[in-house]
């Protein structure tokens, strides 16, 4: 690390350096600029001043014919007085020349010499040339007199000014615009500056190259590092400067893995959790609505709409919208703002159905909202109904007979056993009660016994038409004495159903007798079977007085009777078809009515067919 440290401190001391050197080369090229601007500046006033004493000579009247000659001599001997090339030219466009102290020296493209333009259009002027490694500075004055139309051009090599007066005057040739002295600094001095240039430009690329490369490396692995959440976690490596800047990365994204890891088995955990509670909270029975805070259903089951008889979504709507029930928002705002449960028994009208609701509020203070767990009591409340009727019915039905037996006893006891006849009838009407209150306890007892599976049944193959033969010997003196005929339809002798032989007998019995007691003297009862496809198929049809449409739904109900009255005059109970439903459930099968007030009633019975003897 302390190798890296100094490596990386060399290479910005180098780079720091190269500042103040670059800065003294600016300033040295600078030095020489102001330096060369300075000279040209005086040489050309030099000469200027040179030409116009010049112009004021013997050259003057020099403009005849023939003095062409003169022309020459007079220019070769103003260039040794003054150490200058002197031209002698027309002051026209074409600027030809008159005359030159040096005509073995190139003088150039003239036509474009601004010094030349310059004295020809002001009448002076200066210009600097540069050329082939040599800088002249030239003055022009256009001269003035008698026929004359010429200009005096006088040329200075620019750094003949740096030697002495002497040296200037008498040299006469162009002077180079480095000596060789000064050409051999100028040249040390560009060879240092590009070597310390390179040199520069080295030591850059290769800091650059340090600090980039891992610099792009770390940003690469920024813009992959969103995919930690997956099981890839980028990692860079380098070394030099930045290895400690990478370690730490490196370790941030060893930890945030680490992190995402655990938040993704979490997550796993949560939504396994959520899936489980989901599974739930579907197969369950009861009702589960969530509200939050302002009565807002943000989560119900399937079980909830089905119990409250709403079929769209009910996410999003207010508790009061999906159920009209002020009790409910009663007992909402109740557990919110109690701290306590709250119960509430709802009848839903729309479902005919009886809900009770338990509201209990969320964590939080103040809570997030409540839960409510709808039950549906509607069966509970129609077995307690039942209940009531069964005691109220049972009481009524046992103390009838008893009430009647107790009448006799004290009237016998209070003298009517004085009476022979008066004590028999009497006596006659005890043994009639006792045996009724004896049928109403045995039908109690047997009606217990088969709903609470306590009475056995050997289920076995039973022919049909045996078993109904049976029955209707034995019912036909009661028949008679009713003054009705019993008789069967004749169906398949061979057919046979599974059954238990006494539970098949009975479930005749009460269904005959009941068609006996309801159907008036002169009447008709006929029994048949049959099949209905895999059942066996028994009807019990009589012409009696028939069962009101709206009391079908109740009469195998324990005690329910059409007629009280009647069926109290007829001697029946009121459970023989309560008994008869329970059997043929109990043997695997059902029992229907049909019936017409007036015309009589059909009792079906179905139940299961047997197959072939084996």
């Amino acid at each position: 690390m302390r190798r890296n440290r100094r490596s990386l401190l060399l290479s910005l001391l180098a780079i720091g350096l190269t500042g103040p050197l670059l800065l003294a080369v600016a300033v040295s090229l600078r030095q020489s600029i102001v330096q060369t601007t300075l000279l040209r500046q005086a040489a050309e006033q030099h000469l200027k001043a040179l030409a116009e004493t010049a112009a004021g000579s013997g050259l003057r009247d020099a403009g005849q014919p023939d003095s062409a000659g003169k022309l020459a001599d007079e220019a070769g001997r103003l260039a040794e007085l003054t150490g200058t090339r002197v031209m002698l030219l027309e002051a026209t466009e074409d600027s030809r020349v008159l005359a030159d102290s040096h005509p073995e020296e190139s003088a150039g493209d003239l036509s474009s010499a601004m010094d030349l333009y310059l004295a020809r259009r002001f009448g002076d002027g200066t210009f600097t040339t540069e050329s082939a490694g040599f800088s002249m500075s030239w003055a022009a004055i256009r001269m003035t007199g008698t026929g004359s139309n010429r200009i005096l051009r006088l040329g200075l090599p620019t750094y003949a000014l740096a030697g002495s007066p002497a040296e200037s005057a008498s040299s006469q040739k162009p002077i180079p615009v480095s000596a060789p002295g000064s050409l051999l600094h100028s040249a040390l001095f560009w060879v240092l500056t590009a070597l310390i240039c390179l040199l520069v430009s080295i030591l850059a690329a290769q800091l650059a190259r340090r600090i980039r490369q891992p610099l792009s490396n770390l940003t690469d692995a920024l813009r992959r590092l969103p995919d930690v959440s997956s099981q890839y976690a980028p990692q860079i490596s380098t070394q030099g400067q930045f290895e400690e800047l990478a370690d730490a990365f490196n370790e941030a994204v060893e930890a945030l893995n680490l992190e995402f890891q655990k938040q993704r088995a979490r997550t796993a955990e949560m939504e396994e959790n959520a899936r489980f509670l989901e599974t739930v909270l579907s197969s369950m029975i009861e009702g589960v609505v969530v509200v939050d805070s302002v009565h807002r259903i943000v989560y119900a089951n399937t079980a909830a709409a089905m119990l409250l008889g709403y079929s769209q979504r009910m996410i999003g709507r207010q508790l009061l919208e999906v159920v009209r029930h002020q009790s409910i928002d009663q007992a909402l705002r109740q557990a919110l703002s109690e701290q306590e449960r709250a119960r509430c028994e709802l009848e839903l009208s729309r479902v005919r159905r009886t809900v009770s609701v338990l509201t209990s509020r969320l964590p939080g203070d103040p809570p997030s909202g409540a839960v409510l767990v709808i039950h549906d009591i509607t069966e509970l409340r129609r077995l307690e109904t039942m209940r009531r009727d069964f005691v109220s019915s049972a009481s009524h039905e046992l103390k009838t007979p008893l009430a009647g037996i107790q009448a006799y006893v004290d009237s016998l006891l209070n003298g009517a056993m004085e009476d022979e006849e008066t004590c028999r009838r009497f006596l006659m009407r005890i043994a009639e009660q006792s045996e009724r209150l004896n049928s109403l306890i045995q039908d109690l007892l047997q009606l217990a016994r088969i709903e609470s599976g306590r009475e056995s049944f050997n289920i076995m193959r039973l022919n049909v038409h045996e078993a109904i033969q049976e029955v209707l010997e034995n019912q036909q003196p009661i028949a008679g004495s009713h003054e009705l005929t019993l008789t069967f339809e004749p169906g398949p002798r061979d057919l046979h159903a599974l059954a238990d032989a006494r539970g098949l007998r009975t479930i005749l019995e009460n269904l005959i007798g009941n068609a006996i007691k309801y159907t008036p003297a002169g009447g008709r009862i006929t029994v048949r079977w049959g099949t209905a496809g895999t059942q066996v198929r028994i009807d019990v049809i009589d012409t009696g007085v028939g069962i009101p449409k709206d009391h079908l739904s109740r009469i195998f109900e324990r005690f329910y009777r059409v007629d009280e009255a009647r069926s109290r005059d007829a001697g029946g109970t009121g459970l023989g078809l309560s008994i008869v439903k329970h059997l043929t459930q109990v043997l695997g099968g059902r029992v229907t009515v049909e019936s017409q007030v007036g015309r009589g009633s059909t009792f079906t019975v179905f139940l299961p067919l047997a197959g072939p003897a084996s």
